[in-house]
């Protein structure tokens, strides 16, 4: 019996953290002296997935997280087709996904919303959409901050279910960060 009671207690303990999402606390934080940005408290280093970012951070029970890229302005300016950068930057976070599976997925991607805004005084355009890879509907927000010298990309999402908890938090996410 007491074993059902612990696992009723930690089972409450559990929903009541993931629930409490909307009251969710950011902080500020440094990333190796290069940009700041607000996070959920309860966000910690997740390693390094994408081989390509900067910097993984996110909370498995609430599958809430992101990672930040960076790279030159040069090498931004070689491209500079930001639908065609922005579903590479989404296909490049299934770094196992092939060939086939990578059309389908590109066809199945519902675009939300784009805009251009600033912040911090750096040029930034806003993806965002929604995919449903293998049957996890997830709501992406990737944010492109164009800065004298460099381009960072801030990948935010959370599975779709969770949205209306997080949407107000990655927004909160993508207009805080600031060049150091």
């Amino acid at each position: 019996m007491n074993t059902v009671l612990k696992f009723a207690f930690l089972s409450a303990v559990m929903v009541h953290l993931i629930g409490c999402s909307a009251n969710a606390r950011y902080e500020n934080k440094h990333f190796e002296n290069l940009f700041s940005l607000d996070i959920e408290e309860t966000m910690v280093d997740i390693g390094n997935h994408d081989p390509y970012a900067l910097t993984e951070y996110g909370n498995t029970l609430k599958e809430f997280y992101f990672k930040v890229i960076h790279e030159t302005v040069d090498n931004y300016q070689e491209r500079n087709n930001l639908q065609k950068f922005t579903e590479k930057a989404v296909f490049n976070h299934y770094i196992n996904t092939t060939e086939s599976r990578y059309t389908t997925y590109m066809a199945s991607l519902d675009w939300i919303s784009n805009s251009d805004t600033v912040v911090h005084k750096m040029p930034c355009t806003i993806h965002e959409f929604k995919t449903d890879e293998s049957g996890y509907p997830i709501r992406y927000k990737i944010a492109y901050y164009l800065s004298k010298n460099e381009l960072y990309q801030l990948h935010v999402w959370v599975i779709e279910k969770r949205i209306n908890r997080f949407n107000e938090g990655m927004n909160q996410m993508i207009y805080s960060f600031k060049e150091i």
